[in-house]
């Protein structure tokens, strides 16, 4: 199997679904590839805020639910990454203004 960050998405939802993959290793890959592609200052610091903690709880919340032999949503353990959502203050996040002006 390819390193997990290089996946597509259905290949990870496969994955977890199946359990040959679990969502916990899935958000780890991904949070540690982030780390190492995107250091901060000194880096391309796409991301000004990264759940990581609430990446991995719902990553374990995913895999519990599959151990229990619940049926998943089809992108369960799908990494996303919300940009500059207006709506995503759930997330207490930190919005930056680089929206699309085709969108306005």
């Amino acid at each position: 199997m390819p390193e997990i960050t290089h996946l597509s998405a259905t290949e990870i939802a496969d994955a977890v679904r199946t359990g040959s993959l679990s969502a916990r290793d899935v958000c780890d890959a991904h949070l540690l590839r982030l780390e190492e592609t995107d250091p901060g200052d000194d880096g391309v610091h796409a991301y000004l805020h990264v759940t990581a903690g609430a990446a991995r709880a719902a990553a374990d919340k995913i895999d519990a639910a599959r151990a229990h032999g619940e049926t998943l949503p089809p992108l369960a353990g799908v990494p996303v990454a919300v940009k500059d959502n207006p709506n995503a203050d759930y997330v207490k996040m930190v919005k930056t203004e680089a929206k699309c002006s085709l969108c306005h």
